[in-house]
């Protein structure tokens, strides 16, 4: 989906559900209840977010957020479902995701809502939250495997996440759909597939099969895959912070608390390249976002070039005598 198809569908979403007090929704939306108001709620460049305050049936007083387009809102729905499942207290319930009656193309993902503020969380609390994910989902893939059951989005990109046995062997995936998508907006360019010959041949080997080879071992978890300050909000009401849809300001004292609850993976010293490895996924992503804006493809291309020039073997297994 382009960002082109992605804009007129927010247009259309904003003549579809209407603002304001006593409006009408399409009944799949809202059936068995009465809808008291609908407000805007955050902000999104790919899709249209609401609050819904409604009136059920028995007189309870609920409220909603809803967004929509039918991959991304079923992708959302399995995902936050089962991240809910792991830490229910910082996560808003997911309640359904679905089509309109009226307008069958029209799509809809409804949670619980949640006031949060536009603060920053505390990094200490929010190390704890995350390691918590991590930490309660752990051995808990249901192949034990790494990957998901359907596909997922970083906005309107789609993941790959195919089913594999080893963490390098998904990570590549990921990293090729990642580029596959980046060139789509910016085209081809000779120096970067340079790069990313040495990018899948030396240096993702080189950082990942460490982790996994020569005694040391990982385990598949949960991931959320776009932890960000848009993204993780504390509460109004307590404070508490939420991994929830509505390299930033989130910096290096997050990342040390969150290693007060799981410790960096063996070999730690490699940990400072396989975070830029990591990063440099999301740089690609902004660059898949926002087709007229180069910087991000010169970003991930310059730590590209950085990892070759420091990885030119790849990895060496030790060889046991």
């Amino acid at each position: 989906m382009s960002v082109q198809e992605i804009a007129k569908g927010v247009a259309e979403a904003d003549e579809i559900d209407r603002l304001g007090p006593n409006v009408i929704l399409d009944k799949n939306l809202m059936a068995g209840s009465i809808v008291l108001e609908v407000t805007p709620s955050g902000s999104s460049a790919w899709v249209k977010t609401i609050k819904i305050d409604i009136q059920l049936l028995d007189g309870t007083i609920k409220s909603y957020f809803k967004s929509r387009g039918l991959e991304m809102m079923e992708g959302t729905y399995i995902s936050e479902k089962l991240i809910h499942s792991f830490i229910p207290e910082h996560v808003p319930a997911p309640l359904a995701f679905g089509s309109y009656e009226s307008i069958p193309n029209m799509h809809y993902y409804i949670c619980d809502y949640i006031d949060m503020t536009d603060d920053l969380p505390d990094p200490a609390r929010f190390g704890q939250t995350l390691s918590k994910l991590h930490l309660n989902s752990m051995g808990k893939s249901p192949t034990g495997q790494y990957g998901f059951p359907l596909t997922t989005h970083l906005a309107f990109v789609p993941n790959d996440n195919t089913w594999t046995d080893t963490w390098t062997e998904w990570f590549s995936n990921a990293m090729r759909k990642m580029l596959e998508e980046e060139e789509r907006s910016h085209g081809q360019d000779d120096e970067l597939d340079r790069l990313k010959e040495a990018l899948f041949t030396k240096v993702i080997p080189r950082l990942l099969r460490p982790m996994e080879t020569g005694g040391n071992r990982i385990e598949p978890c949960l991931c959320h895959s776009d932890v960000w300050p848009g993204n993780v909000k504390p509460s109004v009401d307590d404070e508490e912070e939420l991994v929830a849809p509505p390299r930033y300001h989130m910096g290096r004292a997050y990342v040390k608390e969150y290693f007060k609850n799981i410790l960096p993976s063996k070999p730690e010293e490699d940990f400072e390249d396989r975070f830029a490895l990591y990063a440099m996924r999301y740089d690609l992503l902004h660059s898949a976002l926002f087709p007229k804006e180069p910087r991000f493809r010169a970003t991930a291309m310059a730590e590209m070039q950085r990892l070759v020039d420091k990885y030119p073997e790849g990895f060496q297994e030790a060889v046991v005598l």
